[in-house]
């Protein structure tokens, strides 16, 4: 007696990915959600002033502009205002 063996489709799921472009740098990073991507954004030396903020999931494509604030409380070193600077950033793109 034969038995049945079901097939399992295994959906591709297009990873969410963050650029940020700060004075000319730009750092990109991917995530599973839209947050992960941000939090995974590099960390590379003193961020001062205005961003461009870019998410993109397959032909999706969310642009904001980021003040100097924000962007230098997402890049800082301190936990408590990176959450800060995430929840704002969260709140502009409806996360």
């Amino acid at each position: 007696m034969k038995t049945k063996t079901k097939r399992v489709k295994k959906v591709a799921v297009k990873p969410y990915s963050a650029t940020i472009k700060i004075l000319g740098k730009m750092f990109t990073s991917t995530g599973s959600t839209a947050l992960e991507a941000i939090e995974n954004l590099a960390q590379e030396g003193k961020c001062a002033g205005g961003s461009v903020l870019t998410i993109t999931k397959g032909d999706e494509k969310r642009e904001k502009i980021l003040p100097a604030f924000q962007t230098f409380r997402l890049f800082s070193k301190s936990k408590m205002m990176r959450q800060l600077a995430l929840k704002g950033v969260s709140s502009l793109f409806n996360i």
